[in-house]
Formats: structure tokens, C-alpha cells, sequence
């Protein structure tokens, strides 16, 4: 008598021998074990919602960052909205409100800690003036 689970392990080496992988079949048990995805509306709305809110996620060891005005840019000429809609509004105001200004600030930020003769830099210059609005006399 065959189980469910027979079945899949069954399905899933038939996979891998259709599809000429060699191993010891542990590939073949954990994917009999993954959960059969199916296609549903509620997946369909998520990744619509996800691809608009977030988009594709960039490799941190490829690629530049998008730069300050990039995202400014997406904001106001990007497809996630008809032109003139009010969403197109919305998404430019944060752009030059939160996106532009946070990228530009975080950017500095990525620049000052990639080198550890910046980042002293930054740390002596940062000590200094917290000593100067202190009211510390430096000499």
C-alpha cells in the first residue's frame, strides 16, 4: 500500500532522474517533504503587492545602489502609477520628502565606513565638535 508521502518521494526522483541530477536522493526526500505550491488569487495579489512595494531585492556583492536621485526619479516617472493619479502624487512627495534625502544620508554613511581611515576621520571629527558644543575649552 502506498502512502502520500511514498507518492511524493516517488514523483520527486522521478524528477531528478527526468532531469539527470545524481545524488544520494537526500535532494529527492527534502523535496517530497516541500509543500506543493499552488496558484491562488491571494498568491497572485501578494506578489503583485510585493513587486510594487519592494520590488526586486539587489545582491548586496553585486551592483551600485540606487543613488539619491534614481529614487527621486522612480518617484515621479516610475511605472507603479498612471501619470497625474493620485498614487503618482503620493509616491513623488515621499520621494522628495523620505526616499531622496534618507538615500543621499545613508549613502555618506556606506562612503565614511568602507574605509577605516574614513571612519577615523569621521570619529575624530565628530568628537571635536561634540567637545566644541559642550563648551569643552580645547586648549
Amino acid at each position: 500500500m502506498s502512502t502520500e508521502r511514498d507518492t511524493a518521494l516517488e514523483t520527486a526522483q522521478h524528477r531528478s532522474a527526468v532531469s539527470g541530477e545524481a545524488g544520494s536522493g537526500r535532494a529527492t526526500r527534502a523535496a517530497a517533504r516541500a509543500p506543493a505550491r499552488t496558484r491562488t488569487l491571494g498568491s497572485a495579489v501578494w506578489r503583485r503587492v510585493w513587486a510594487v512595494a519592494v520590488g526586486d531585492l539587489p545582491s548586496p556583492w553585486a551592483g551600485r545602489p540606487a543613488s539619491a536621485a534614481e529614487a527621486v526619479r522612480y518617484g515621479r516617472y516610475g511605472e507603479y502609477a498612471a501619470a497625474g493619479s493620485r498614487w503618482r502624487t503620493a509616491g513623488t512627495w515621499y520621494a522628495l520628502l523620505v526616499a531622496g534625502p534618507a538615500t543621499a544620508g545613508l549613502l555618506v554613511v556606506v562612503w565614511v565606513v568602507q574605509r577605516p581611515g574614513r571612519l577615523a576621520a569621521a570619529v575624530l571629527l565628530a568628537g571635536l565638535v561634540w567637545l566644541f558644543l559642550a563648551g569643552v575649552p580645547l586648549i
